[in-house]
């Protein structure tokens, strides 16, 4: 965006970065866990810069919520990233949509249940393991599928991942 500021003396045109650019302009972009907090902000911000989102989401009415706010250029799409089964629905879903994934945000994720060492269940570590870790590694490796960009990609993935729960191609970005 081109700002112009008027000083009293002379105008100066201003150039703001990242401010109404337009950076993601006809991009296709998954979102997981779009529908609350970091991720519902990521997907409006997408959507401010150009891309259609799709969004997952566990509760439907959450999902709902978050598309209505959203506006435009987005889909919901609801499913448990935990589950291999509503992964494949979501990929299935923007293949069939839009043909491609351009960016993926693998968000989605729950907080622990905190408990004393001595207290931890199973059942408690394979949920937060499963939605937190699970999630991001089967989510890129399902999505490269869509857009037939595996190959490429795939040497620059898994390093990445672990920090920014997203995915950046440092060779092409």
């Amino acid at each position: 965006m081109t700002q112009i500021i008027d000083t009293g003396k002379k105008q100066m045109a201003m150039v703001i970065p990242g401010i109404n650019d337009k950076r993601l302009d006809g991009k296709i972009a998954v979102v997981t866990g779009g529908n609350s907090g970091i991720g519902l902000a990521t997907a409006q911000r997408f959507v401010e810069e150009g891309a259609f989102v799709f969004i997952t989401g566990r509760r439907q009415s959450a999902l709902d919520t978050a598309v209505e706010q959203i506006g435009e250029n987005v889909r919901g799409v609801q499913g448990d990233v935990s589950n291999l089964d509503d992964l494949d629905r979501l990929y299935d879903t923007v293949k069939q949509q839009k043909g491609r994934i351009d960016v993926l945000f693998a968000n989605a994720g729950v907080p622990p249940e905190f408990a004393q060492l001595g207290t931890i269940t199973e059942s408690n570590f394979d949920q937060t393991f499963s939605v937190n870790e699970r999630n991001t590694v089967y989510s890129t490796k399902s999505a490269p599928a869509v857009s037939g960009w595996w190959f490429h990609h795939s040497k620059c993935f898994y390093s990445r991942i672990q920090r920014s729960r997203g995915v950046q191609c440092l060779r092409c970005h």
